[in-house]
């Protein structure tokens, strides 16, 4: 921080003679006595401004405010006099109300050491020159409350006129809100027999943006590894037809690309994902360090599934355009029915109702800034921070992105508005509990014969490809199949017709040339041929033939008994073969619920054998492993004997404060942390409790806000506790100091 220095005399006393020191004070006297006046009266202060902001806000608070969201109220100060010298040094109270009660004791400010400087000038992007305070639990609640801000309440500093430092917000509502309910699939691959996956920091920087940025009280989530191949490797994974031409001499085996990853993850859950199939989905996969793919994600709106990708080891912490983070949000946004914002140009199909200039969050004269509520336990650098309005919008390409008042109002109204209410099916152990997620399928849980046909087509060049062709007795959700200028034939042995579903592809967010086939049709027995024809090409762009026999498997076996530990290496084996030999490829699914629901874990499996980490798999008391051969097109099965798998300790993780921050007494401390369980997913407030090792018992929640913690260095604890009472913990040290 720059040094101020008072400015020198032009004519330094030493360089005056005695004689001219005498004439001075004659004249000074003089002047004084014949000029004497009354000192100027002490410079006022006055409070001229209050914000409420949870993300993004302007100085008229016109943002919505969403309830249970962290919400933070800023104070702007000025005085008549600018001084960068002697400023006083000041403090301020917030008080609230709801229907004329007080909503309990004022707060201080959450500035260090709850003062500040007043300078009499100021800029609403710094921090720390406006005091800022955030608001308890029982304030965020739904409803109307009013907030009274007063500076100086001891009137420590002299004025003539103490009024103007109270300023009272008006009435401000705090607007229901809906949870968001995830999945994220982590897909993994192999590669030169090694496994290359997403770690699970970029799972983490992607829910703590979230929660940082998004209209939502809430956001539960569930996580879990498909793997999959490219080519080689161990554990007899063969490769789906990859389109990735990231091979070169050294590493001659292709990657997955985005397009391999979008088709499978689309196939593999509308087809056998019938664990809470409506929640919305986001497939992370990584790519070596030295490869970049020239998308940074996609989503499809209809089907709720998005892609995006990130570099395998590495740690990505500011706020480029390849922090997972920001890849998803933005994705997650597009299945939030937001279009992209213009910025770089390339963006596709751009919002044209977006209202301000080059993508920013807000223009010269909007007066919105975001404010950036922080994430400690991802890096003690990210504390709290005001986000200036020449950043851009998250749905744009650009680096250094918020979201702007625009895309939070329009998200927050289509999750009231679009996202449905189902049951979770836990665990087997555990209670069923309530969930807000998104629906827009035809229906659910269909039993009969079915066709899953999905893939790519080349608009420009007109050619298709068929990466996941699967046929099934039961499926989770049939989608919605709008006719278009594309048809899945399906023809006999005689070449003749006996069905013929025309239909749209799916464009996904970035509007290119390539879109996607992604449709569950019912099968004509007696089918010889699967072809996709385009009335564009006015040709066949595919074709696929169809074996008359179906595969068989039996004898689904692993190598222990039917308690299988927490963490262990199962081997599975097992028989089958196809009466009309052709090559079969597996794919290997888990039930934790007595078979009510799947979920996949590995596909494109050959060979007879396959290693399970029992450390991906939720605790259950009866679970079973399903086996699917395809050989091509047509699909048999085998279930195991019902086994158990050991629960897991939930994972407990402390967002804030940092570890090593130094507070005031009496101010607010804010302990923001969350468990998460394989079984259970992301726990409720019920399940979190903090400690402090010197005061005792301090409250549970995600969200609690002690005030007088005692004086002295404090070890805080989160515990999280699942369903069965298995505990994770994390800890934190902060130190309050008397003064």
């Amino acid at each position: 921080m720059a040094t101020l220095h008072r400015p020198t005399s032009l004519f330094p006393i030493r360089h005056i003679t005695k004689t001219t020191r005498r004439l001075l004070a004659i004249v000074l006297l003089v002047l004084g006595g014949c000029c004497k006046s009354e000192p100027p009266p002490p410079p006022d202060l006055r409070v001229i401004g209050l914000e409420v902001t949870q993300a993004i806000q302007d100085t008229h608070n016109s943002v919505p405010l969403v309830t249970g969201k962290r919400t933070f109220v800023r104070v702007y100060v000025t005085r008549e006099i600018i001084d960068h010298y002697n400023p006083p040094y000041l403090t301020a109270m917030l008080e609230g109300f709801r229907n004329g009660l007080s909503l309990g004791a004022p707060l201080s400010p959450a500035n260090v050491g709850q003062r500040i400087y007043v300078y009499g000038e100021w800029d609403r992007r710094n921090l720390n020159d406006a005091f800022y305070f955030e608001l308890p639990a029982n304030w965020i609640q739904e409803g109307q409350i009013t907030l009274k801000a007063t500076i100086d309440p001891s009137h420590d500093f002299p004025e003539n006129d103490y009024s103007n430092n109270i300023v009272n917000s008006g009435v401000l509502t705090f607007q229901p809100g809906k949870a968001l309910r995830l999945h994220f699939v982590k897909y993994s691959y192999l590669r030169d027999g090694a496994q290359i996956a997403p770690s699970q920091f970029d799972i983490d920087e992607i829910v703590s943006q979230l929660r940082r940025m998004y209209p939502i009280p809430w956001l539960n989530y569930q996580q879990y590894v498909v793997l999959s191949n490219c080519g080689g490797g161990t554990n007899q994974i063969s490769p789906p037809p990859c389109n990735s031409t990231y091979a070169d001499a050294a590493h001659p085996l292709k990657i997955p690309s985005q397009e391999d990853v979008e088709t499978l993850l689309l196939g593999l859950r509308q087809t056998y994902e019938s664990n809470n199939p409506d929640a919305l989905y986001f497939g992370l996969y990584a790519l070596p360090v030295n490869v970049v793919d020239f998308q940074r994600g996609a989503a499809w709106w209809y089907d709720r599934v998005a892609v995006g990708w990130t570099h395998a080891g590495t740690v990505i912490l500011d706020d480029r355009l390849e922090n997972p983070g920001r890849i998803g949000t933005h994705e997650i946004g597009h299945l939030l029915g937001r279009a992209h914002v213009l910025c770089t140009g390339t963006e596709a199909l751009p919002d044209a109702t977006y209202p301000y200039p080059g993508g920013q969050i807000g223009g010269l004269y909007t007066q919105f800034m975001g404010f950036d509520s922080g994430d400690a336990g991802l890096d003690p650098s990210f504390t709290l921070r005001i986000i200036p309005p020449d950043w851009v919008d998250l749905m744009s390409y650009c680096d250094k992105a918020w979201i702007s008042d625009y895309t939070y109002t329009k998200i927050y109204n289509y999750i009231q508005t679009a996202i449905g209410v189902t049951m979770l099916r836990p665990a087997s152990h555990a209670r069923s509990v309530l969930q807000n997620i998104a629906y827009d399928f035809v229906s659910a849980g269909e039993k009969g014969d079915y066709l899953s046909v999905y893939g790519t087509i080349d608009v420009s060049q007109q050619v298709a490809s068929v990466s996941f062709l699967s046929r099934q007795t039961n499926v989770t959700k049939i989608p919605i199949r709008k006719p278009g200028a594309y048809h899945i034939l399906l023809l006999n042995a005689q070449d003749k017709r006996l069905a013929d579903y025309a239909f749209t592809p799916l464009d996904d967010s970035n509007g290119d040339t390539r879109v996607v086939i992604g449709q569950i049709v019912p099968f004509v027995p007696g089918t010889a041929r699967v072809a996709i024809y385009s009335d564009v090409a006015r040709r066949e762009i595919a074709s696929v033939r169809v074996s008359p026999k179906s595969p068989v498997v039996s004898a689904l076996e692993f190598n222990m008994d039917a308690r299988l530990p927490a963490s262990a290496r199962v081997l599975l084996n097992w028989s089958a073969n196809d009466p009309d030999g052709d090559m079969l490829t597996y794919t290997l699914l888990y039930s934790f619920d007595d078979g009510q629901s799947w979920r996949v874990l590995a596909t494109g499996i050959t060979g007879s054998t396959f290693a399970v980490d029992t450390g991906q798999l939720e605790g259950t008391k009866r679970g079973y492993f399903r086996l699917i051969a395809n050989d091509g097109v047509n699909t048999g099965f085998a279930d195991s004997v019902p086994f158990s798998v050991a629960g897991k300790p939930p994972i407990a993780r402390i967002s804030n404060p940092a570890n090593g921050n130094t507070y005031v007494y009496g101010q607010t401390v804010t302990l923001e942390g969350y468990g998460q369980d394989i079984e259970d997913g992301t726990l409720d407030d019920a399940h979190l409790s903090w400690s402090s090792n010197r005061d005792g018992s301090l409250g549970t929640g995600h969200l609690i806000y002690p005030s007088f913690l005692s004086v002295g260095v404090h070890t805080i604890t989160l515990i999280a506790s699942d369903f069965t009472e298995q505990t994770g913990t994390a800890t934190v040290t902060i130190t309050i100091t008397q003064h």
